[in-house]
């Protein structure tokens, strides 16, 4: 029996898709993944749930900005900021 519901792959596409940018611009795994939980847990929207298009750009930047901060608190030896 196969899983043929596309919902279910979109909003496994859209996880993967936002952990990976993240790792991009983070280059660590563990940091990229707590990001991406800490955004999506910040803006009220379950793990699972497929955001429209705008909030999925609104979720984007909030992700390079906190990935953005999270590298400047490592070069500059100081605590991250709270956004």
């Amino acid at each position: 029996m196969r899983n043929t519901k596309p919902h279910l792959k979109r909003e496994i596409t859209f996880s993967l898709l936002m952990k990976r940018y993240a790792r991009r611009l983070v280059h660590l795994e563990a940091d990229a993944s707590k990001i991406v939980q800490h955004v999506l847990q910040a803006e009220n929207i379950p793990y699972s749930e497929m955001p429209d298009k705008r909030l999925m750009q609104v979720l984007k930047f909030d992700v390079r900005n906190h990935c953005i901060y999270h590298n400047q608190s490592k070069i500059f030896d100081r605590p991250l900021i709270k956004v």
